[in-house]
């Protein structure tokens, strides 16, 4: 069973199309440890069918002032959409990363 399919089971979300802008939903995820990272990678050479379309490097990750990270800002920010939640991170410069204009990787 894909990824896509264990989305739809568990959460009850339409996994063929994004239910903001019409297009194909794509997930997506922040790792931050080094480790998980290395370990998900081999993974994902044994498993084909897993393997994420697009792997992007960013120095930061927006942040709220308890620590969560912000993924309401981060989906507005890769989909062009005003982040209307930008005064309650710690580090709104961080959204930049996320910004497709300025990385063509997340172009929609």
């Amino acid at each position: 069973m894909s990824w896509m399919q264990r989305l739809k089971r568990v959460f009850h979300i339409n996994i063929e199309h994004c239910g903001l802008c019409g297009g194909t939903l794509r997930v997506i995820t922040c790792i931050e440890t080094p480790e998980l990272i290395t370990h998900l990678a081999a993974s994902c050479l044994s498993l084909p069918r897993h393997v994420p379309d697009r792997v992007i490097q960013v120095r930061d990750i927006p942040r709220t002032s308890t620590g969560k990270v912000s993924e309401f800002a981060v989906r507005a920010a890769i989909h062009g959409r005003e982040v209307t939640n930008r005064d309650a991170l710690e580090n709104p410069e961080a959204l930049l990363a996320f910004d497709p204009a300025r990385l063509p990787q997340l172009a929609l």
